[in-house]
């Protein structure tokens, strides 16, 4: 179900359950796949999906440090 999230002019985001609370990050799941929203408000708690774009195009080397014997 999609929730439609609404800014204040501070630009924080204001809770769709009780329209008077913000929402701010609470912690993340699963790897970071999934946030956790809470109303500073009322109870209402909102998981948001995040998407991960990977940047191939600054790709680069780093040095590492282990050595590996065959």
């Amino acid at each position: 179900m999609s929730v439609e999230i609404k800014y204040d002019e501070w630009d924080e985001m204001i809770c769709p359950t009780c329209k008077d609370g913000r929402l701010y990050f609470n912690h993340d799941h699963v790897a970071i796949e999934v946030e956790s929203w809470v109303c500073t408000e009322c109870p209402a708690e909102f998981h948001v999906d995040i998407e991960i774009n990977r940047d191939w195009d600054n790709v680069r080397e780093v040095k590492n440090n282990v050595s590996i014997n065959n």
